[in-house]
């Protein structure tokens, strides 16, 4: 039979049962169904461990378990998901969580399998409780640009460095995606910085943003000088960065617009 289905097929019934099974006695017993979700995420992350735990004993037997895992993944985010116009602060936790397990049981199947789409989604994954962090935080939104670029410049960067160092497959470049979302991220918050910096009563969160923005491009005109096309490109996207920031710091400082063309040439 395909996929050792002869072999794995009892386990394929045990693995769908179970959750099942349980959402049974949950609803039943009228708990809250939204902490459900997050069981379910908790669920496929102990069905990755014990998958490779079966797996050491028959190959046939893991595939089960961790394709349930994607599904119970998702149906648990999707369960967790609260009102957003109704519910209080304190019913979102249980969708942080939810994406939390998601996130290290992406990052976890793509330890195991050596596969960049899960890194790809563990990646873009993380920005969703990060965002739903600052909103329970209640940070305020014109701060939440120098929350991304430090994101981006103190987690996604380090991290594809690390992997890109410790790549032992040419073919499996588990960095690319994480410098891709880390500069998006980047370019999300100076966006958001020149966005909060037309208004009268900037903040120095705002007017920070654009100089950290090009610390990382300048950083990126370096760590990628062996790709001439792609040093270049940072390399002008540090100069018109820094001119961003030199902009937004005459804002901040409420430079009068006499002195701006005197500014710009000193």
């Amino acid at each position: 039979m395909p996929l050792g289905l002869g072999r794995s097929i009892f386990i394929w019934f045990a693995g769908l049962l179970f959750p099942i099974w349980l959402a049974v006695g949950w609803y039943g017993n009228e708990l809250d169904g939204l902490w459900f979700g997050t069981i379910l995420g908790a669920i496929g992350l102990g069905y990755i461990s014990i998958g490779q735990r079966l797996f050491k004993q028959v190959k046939e037997y893991r595939l089960p378990l961790h394709v349930y895992t994607y599904v119970l993944l998702l149906i648990g985010i999707l369960i967790a998901i609260p009102d957003p116009y109704l519910s209080p602060v304190s019913e979102r936790y249980p969708l942080l969580l939810a994406l939390t397990v998601a996130f290290v049981s992406l990052v976890s199947i793509a330890y195991i399998y050596n596969r960049v789409i899960e890194t790809t989604l563990a990646g873009a994954l993380f920005i969703w409780p990060f965002l739903l962090s600052l909103d329970m935080l209640k940070v305020p939104q014109d701060a939440h640009g120098l929350a991304f670029v430090l994101l981006a410049g103190l987690v996604y960067i380090p991290v594809a460095i690390w992997l890109k160092r410790k790549q032992e497959i040419p073919q499996r470049p588990h960095s690319i995606p994480v410098f891709i979302i880390g500069y998006g991220l980047s370019v999300y918050a100076i966006f958001n910085s020149i966005y909060w910096g037309v208004t009268d009563s900037m903040h120095w969160s705002v007017a920070i943003v654009p100089l950290l923005g090009a610390v990382l491009y300048t950083f990126g005109t370096s760590h990628f000088r062996d790709n001439k096309e792609l040093s270049n490109s940072f390399a002008w996207a540090s100069v018109i960065t820094f001119a961003v920031a030199f902009r937004q710091a005459l804002t901040f400082f409420h430079s009068s617009s006499h002195y701006d063309a005197l500014a710009w040439v000193v």
